[in-house]
């Protein structure tokens, strides 16, 4: 069990708690439980539950999907799924902007050359990786700047 996992889980849901397979169903349900109890919700006003389910012999399913519309609907009313949709949004903005960098640094031609011999320097311990990066993004930046004028 990830401790990571568990932390960010609204809802879990144990599945297979059917036949030979039910009483370690029912022991994993319980280990959620315990780990639960010291993590702390990220939604105002929601604890998460631990739910056994068994699509072989549908049970379970109808209070799993209801504990996701309570969910919803608490998202919804303490407007927490609007916020985190934002959070998220700016996220990939960033994250579109890191790669867009990226790619436009490992595809330009003139800081190629220079890559190249900075990244062995580096490997060989001839300058550290902070001042060949510095080194680096000044000369594509510099390039970039050159190219607006």
């Amino acid at each position: 069990m990830k401790k990571g996992i568990v932390e960010l889980s609204d809802l879990i849901l144990v599945n297979k708690s059917d036949g030979q397979l039910e009483i370690p169903a029912r022991m994993a349900q319980m280990e959620y439980i315990s780990a639960l109890k010291f993590v702390q919700s990220r939604t105002p006003n929601w604890k998460a539950d631990v739910l056994r389910v068994s699509s072989a012999e549908k049970n379970g399913i109808d209070d799993a999907w209801k504990n996701m519309k309570q969910y919803y609907s608490q998202l919804i009313s303490s407007n927490n799924l609007y916020q985190r949709r934002g959070l998220q949004q700016r996220r990939w903005m960033w994250k579109i902007i890191e790669q867009e960098i990226m790619l436009r640094l490992q595809s330009d031609s003139k800081v190629k050359t220079l890559v190249q011999s900075l990244e062995n320097e580096v490997t060989e311990g001839v300058v550290t990786s902070g001042h060949a990066a510095e080194v680096i993004l000044d000369a594509f930046l510099r390039q970039d700047v050159l190219k607006g004028q």
